[in-house]
Order: structure tokens, then sequence, then C-alpha cells
């Protein structure tokens, strides 16, 4: 994406009202590292936007549409509900406070770069926390 399309890429974010709303507080393009209680691996994370006060996760994806009957399907086909799960879990052990709601901020890659605010819900962080388990899982026993 050029430079000219990518301000107007960011500036749909911020134009949406719920979006901006839910950026206001967040830190930004954080990394960190964390040791699995459970299974011993030392894990890495790095999120795109977190409020700390307000216990908010938000990822922002760039998608083709950022309609809710297409951008489901990208949730479940790219396994956004597990890399959610992992992103919470490694907030929790860093920083000792889970986050409470998980969200994605879905920006269509070309013009007029329509922009959706989704949360997810509860039951998907759970599928995607018992996935991030038996991957870890898996990890142990490889390594």
């Amino acid at each position: 994406m050029s430079g000219k399309n990518l301000e107007e890429f960011y500036e749909s974010i911020f134009n949406h009202a719920d979006a901006a709303l839910i950026l206001k507080g967040c830190l930004f393009e954080r990394s960190g590292y964390y040791i699995d209680k459970e299974t011993g691996v030392r894990c890495r994370i790095r999120y795109d936007a977190y409020d700390p006060k307000e216990l908010i996760l938000a990822d922002i994806k760039a998608v083709r549409s950022a309609r809710a009957s297409k951008f489901s399907y990208a949730i479940r086909d790219y396994r956004w509900d597990l890399s959610m799960a992992m992103y919470g879990q490694g907030i929790g052990a860093i920083d000792g406070r889970d986050p409470v709601n998980y969200v994605f901020i879905a920006v269509e890659k070309t013009r007029p770069y329509h922009c959706a605010v989704y949360e997810l819900e509860s039951e998907s962080v759970d599928i995607g926390y018992l996935d991030y388990r038996k991957s870890l899982g898996l990890i142990e026993r490889c390594v």
C-alpha cells in the first residue's frame, strides 16, 4: 500500500466512531515475552492495540470485505480466534490482568477503505484458547 493509500486506510479507522473510541486509550504495536506456566514454553506476542485501563484488546485487520458475513469466515479461516486467545494469555501473564473485551477492527484493503468493528464472542475466545493450549502442548512435545 502506498503512502497516500496508507493514510486513507488509517483515516477510515479514526473516522469510524467506534474504532476511534476503542483505540483512544490504547498502547500500540507492543511485543512481550512470557513463559507458559503449564508447558514451560517460551512465548512471544505482538498485539496491535491494547487499552490497559479498559482491558480492551484490539486487532486491526486489512481485509477484502469488512462485511460481517465475510469477516466471520476470515476469523475462522485464518484462526484469528487463536491469535486473540494467545495475545490475551500473554497480556495476562505479563501484565497480571487479562483483557475483558476482544475486538477486531476490519478495514477493507481498497478504497473507500470501509471500516467495521466486531467484538469476538466469548465462545470464540474459548475455542481459540483451547486450540492455543493444544498447539502449545504439541510444541512442548516436539522441543
